[in-house]
């Protein structure tokens, strides 16, 4: 008899372990995470609406990686208007504070330390191929709030790392019925391939590659574009702070009349801007009079404000055969 009543009470606190193991299970279930994002200030519906750097957000099929409370980071992908990720993700409780660490792209082998970049190389101008390699991360800490949603956006909006530079070449004087046949920029370290540190909350988050033979100092892009009098921009991506704007070279080739041209402009700076920096952005409009490359616009600015500089006149050279 006596362990017939001690058999059934075990069995009665089983029980009652087990109901209070699925209560919380379904607490968790009843508190699905969802995901709010937007790149800075920009809430439009397209990852680069149009070909400007100013009007961006997530677009389908979009990746970014996800880390809750210093977990492993998981994989979300934007689709018709939402973030989704599978199987999904619950909150403990509505009370607890969560830390967040997301990035975009997302790479599989990225941990909180050590998040590979995406790869600058094979950069053809186009704000498409702009945004395969735009890097953006972000981080915040919040409770469930009213509705479960972890919000990127204000504040806590993704935020560029890495620098744009834009290249217009404005279809007047010389270059009107131009071939631009290449366009490039030189400088130390500017597509060495990197990864970035969320542990790292002051200082330079990004370290480039040491492997000496991935060092990378050029990128070159040849258009073969004829101008028109609507002109062309091209559009890429840089590492910043590698390199002083005062080594930096940009060279522009172009044929018209059966000859080739060359124009340089060494020194992309002033005494007061010397550096690519993070999340900004860097614009040169060209023009080409009597054989004179001239910057008629000079803008470094996030990538959204900027500040307009003097203009920049520099020598264009026939190329001679040697």
């Amino acid at each position: 008899m006596m362990k017939n009543i001690i058999l059934a009470m075990c069995c009665m606190v089983m029980l009652a372990g087990c109901q209070q193991t699925d209560g919380i299970a379904n607490e968790g279930k009843r508190l699905p995470m969802y995901i709010k994002a937007s790149i800075g200030k920009s809430e439009v519906g397209s990852r680069y609406f149009v070909e400007t750097p100013n009007s961006l957000s997530f677009y389908d099929g979009d990746e970014i990686g996800l880390s809750v409370n210093d977990g492993a980071f998981v994989l979300w992908t934007y689709s018709d208007g939402r973030w989704n990720v599978v199987p999904a993700v619950n909150w403990n409780d509505k009370s607890s504070e969560h830390t967040f660490m997301a990035f975009y792209p997302f790479a599989a082998d990225a941990d909180k330390d050590n998040v590979p970049m995406p790869d600058l190389s094979g950069q053809d101008g186009t704000m498409t191929s702009v945004a395969t390699r735009d890097f953006l991360v972000s981080t915040k800490k919040q409770t469930y709030g009213t509705n479960g949603i972890v919000s990127f956006t204000g504040d806590d909006a993704f935020k560029h790392v890495s620098s744009l530079v834009s290249i217009t070449l404005k279809g007047e004087g010389d270059l009107v019925g131009a071939k631009v046949s290449e366009i490039s920029i030189s400088g130390e370290h500017i597509l060495t391939p990197s990864t970035y540190s969320f542990e790292v909350a002051n200082g330079n988050a990004v370290t480039l590659s040491d492997d000496v033979a991935k060092q990378v100092d050029l990128l070159e892009v040849s258009p073969s574009y004829t101008m028109t009098s609507e002109g062309m921009t091209y559009y890429f991506v840089l590492n910043s702070g590698t390199v002083e704007l005062a080594d930096v070279t940009l060279c522009i080739q172009y044929e018209k009349g059966g000859k080739e041209y060359n124009a340089q402009l060494i020194g992309l700076g002033t005494n007061t801007v010397t550096k690519f920096e993070s999340g900004k952005q860097y614009s040169y409009t060209l023009k080409v009079a009597g054989g004179v490359l001239v910057v008629a616009g000079n803008e470094i600015a996030p990538w959204g404000d900027g500040l307009t500089i003097d203009d920049i006149v520099i020598n264009g050279s026939e190329v001679t055969e040697s």
